[in-house]
């Protein structure tokens, strides 16, 4: 049975996607494999491209527009100077230039919820900003301080358009971040090396051992205590005199008169 395929209509040229989000990543999916694979717009992955492709579907744009409005600067994701601007008229704005030479660019940014600013770079403020450097700064001038122009006024007064994004050549010219050097890998030790103690880095002497004296050794004499008499050794036990017996008394015969 033969699945229906909801559809609905993005606000980029009334296309035609999936509604269904299964049905919408697998689309997206195919679609990041082709830009990576076309190494185009600054995009080396599909993974990037995929990325790219979600955040316009969350804008309610099409997601074949991120190789249009998007470009992979240092490996973050921008936005053209065009697209900006463009943008930024979609959404009620409106720009008054006042000057645009190699040397000097100036214009007026007007916006209802923002309201207005001018702007203006020469390439004394670019110098001084350290840069005009690179060689397409010494090759565009006039294009480059055009671009600097739309981002900061722009930012100023509706900084929706950027959605956290920079610009494309505000990010060319942001230093990559530092790369952190990895530490060393340390040697692995060999079953040699673990077997066998570490040498004795003082030096050995050769020849006799030197002798050495005996150690006397003194046991420290701890005088006893004041003995405890000893007990006097056990005699007979004393009799008691036996009590002397008492004299009987005899009677004296007596003498028989006649």
């Amino acid at each position: 049975m033969n699945e229906v395929m909801v559809v609905q209509k993005t606000e980029s040229a009334n296309a035609i996607i999936p509604a269904s989000p299964a049905q919408r990543f697998e689309m997206f999916d195919k679609y990041a494999e082709v830009f990576a694979k076309s190494q185009l717009f600054g995009v080396k992955t599909k993974e990037q491209a995929l990325a790219l492709m979600l955040v316009a579907d969350s804008e309610g744009r099409h997601p074949a527009t991120v190789a249009r409005d998007y470009h992979i600067i240092q490996g973050r994701p921008t936005l053209k100077a065009d697209v900006v601007l463009a943008r930024f008229q979609e959404a009620g704005g409106s720009v008054e230039w006042h000057e645009y030479t190699d040397t000097k660019v100036s214009g007026t940014f007007k916006h209802p919820q923002g309201g207005s600013i001018k702007i203006t770079w020469d390439m004394a403020k670019a110098q001084k900003a350290g840069l005009t450097g690179k060689d397409v700064w010494k090759g565009y001038p006039a294009a480059m301080l055009r671009s600097r122009c739309i981002s900061e006024g722009i930012r100023t007064v509706y900084p929706g358009v950027f959605c956290g994004f920079h610009e494309t050549t505000e990010a060319a010219d942001i230093p990559a971040p530092a790369q952190l050097a990895e530490p060393a890998a340390q040697p692995t030790p060999t079953s040699a090396q673990i077997a066998e103690p570490a040498a004795d880095p003082s030096p050995v002497k050769r020849g006799r051992p030197a002798k050495t004296a005996p150690t006397k050794t003194t046991a420290e004499v701890v005088p006893n205590p004041d003995p405890e008499p000893e007990p006097e050794a056990a005699g007979p036990a004393p009799t008691t005199p036996a009590p002397a017996a008492a004299p009987v008394a005899t009677a004296s015969p007596k003498r028989l008169l006649f």
